[in-house]
């Protein structure tokens, strides 16, 4: 049989290279269980579908539809006809809500399994806290603007309903335990997969709108003149009665002015990275956001789902990143945006490798170490497991002239 590396020259390093990571992008997309079973769709006049023959009620449907909703309405004012004319992007929210609702359920039959439960009063406790925090935290520009603990629970409520949390926070004790690093003896260590020995280079430009903006906040220099006619400005409008001295009202114009000035400098690089050609380099990434790119090297393609930098976890473990990586030729290759939860990534392609088997340590003088990878593979083959044959997720998806009911 022939070994990897003359496979490789026979058909070219690249070649190679580019077959292995269009199998991997589509593997990552397929889901085992999409059999004309789970393609036909189970109603109900409680809910939408079901999972295993569990009702999703609409008051899940509706929190999750939402969230996948307001991220394509945010991918779509971000990058314009970059995102629509993208195949990937094609029915985006229906396949973000179909994915989240299969993992939040899957995670919840294993934590029934494990015997994991949240009460109804654990829940109000945590939302109780968190109402407790935005209040203190809040910076408004007048007293009676500052809204209330009270007021920010009730906005949790609205956000989500106790079922949805309850759901959530399952799926995190599930989540959190299943993909715990796992120790593996160096002896079948040693007998990994090929995707262990493709080796990548890398650069990566990351961040998500809340970071930029404060960051561009920050930035922004005004000059004591311009607040100053600013103050007068507003002053002019009110009555004499409501009329406020300089020095009381500057804090506040300070704060509105900056976070004006941040806005619409995110909005100018917004509208320029959308311009980008599909040749564009990092540099012009880099340029234009003013955020310097992250070096990675020898980055395994096993290692792409959770690469590790300056205190970040970035997942390019995605159909879109591998198209890019197959395309490699030799030369740097840019590519992007790819969306990682709410961050935006871009990345360059610096080199692509094949560690040889003769290059490896002797698997036998090797110490056993976690490996978070196979945690998470683990967890993710748990998960597809949770799916009885057939019952798994159906779901039918109201569609655009048609509107989710209300729960």
């Amino acid at each position: 049989m022939h070994s990897v590396l003359d496979s490789v020259k026979q058909i070219g390093a690249y070649s190679l290279i580019g077959l292995l990571v269009l199998l991997m992008g589509a593997y990552a997309f397929v889901d085992p269980n999409a059999t004309e079973a789970t393609r036909s769709f189970f109603t109900t006049g409680l809910g939408p579908g079901s999972y295993n023959g569990q009702t999703i009620s609409w008051k899940v449907f509706n929190s999750y539809f939402g969230q996948c909703r307001a991220q394509e309405e945010q991918i779509v004012a971000q990058f314009g006809d970059m995102a629509r004319n993208n195949p990937m992007f094609a029915n985006y929210a229906e396949n973000c809500v179909r994915r989240s609702l299969k993992s939040v359920y899957a995670l919840n039959t294993i934590g029934e399994q494990l015997h994991l439960m949240v009460s109804t009063e654990s829940i109000k406790q945590e939302m109780a806290r968190q109402a407790q925090e935005l209040a203190a935290s809040q910076t408004v520009l007048h007293a009676d603007e500052k809204l209330s603990a009270q007021d920010y629970y009730r906005r949790l409520m609205n956000q989500s309903s106790f079922e949805v949390r309850g759901l959530e926070k399952v799926a995190e004790y599930s989540r959190a335990l299943l993909t715990r690093p796992v120790h593996v003896p160096a002896t079948i260590d040693a007998e990994r997969p090929e995707s262990s020995r493709i080796r990548v280079d890398l650069a990566l430009v990351r961040w998500d709108n809340k970071s930029m903006l404060e960051e561009l906040k920050a930035a922004v220099q005004l000059d004591e003149t311009a607040v100053k006619k600013q103050y007068e400005a507003e002053q002019a409008k009110l009555d004499q009665d409501k009329k406020q001295s300089y020095q009381k009202e500057r804090p506040f114009l300070v704060q509105r002015m900056q976070a004006e000035q941040a806005r619409a400098k995110m909005a100018a690089i917004k509208k320029q990275l959308a311009g980008l050609k599909s040749n564009f380099h990092l540099a012009d990434v880099e340029r234009i956001s003013g955020i310097q790119a992250i070096v990675l090297r020898q980055v395994s393609l096993d290692q792409l789902g959770a690469l590790k930098a300056a205190g970040l976890t970035t997942n390019l473990d995605q159909s879109h990143f591998y198209q890019d990586l197959a395309r490699f030729k030799g030369q740097p290759l840019s590519g992007g945006p790819y969306q990682d939860g709410s961050y935006t990534v871009y990345a360059r392609i610096d080199a692509v490798s094949i560690q040889s088997q003769q290059n490896r340590t002797n698997p036998a003088a090797e110490s056993d170490e976690p490996a978070a990878d196979l945690g998470r593979e683990l967890a993710n083959t748990m998960m597809d497991a949770t799916a009885d044959p057939g019952t798994g997720l159906q779901l039918q998806i109201p569609g655009q002239d048609q509107s989710p009911a209300d729960p």
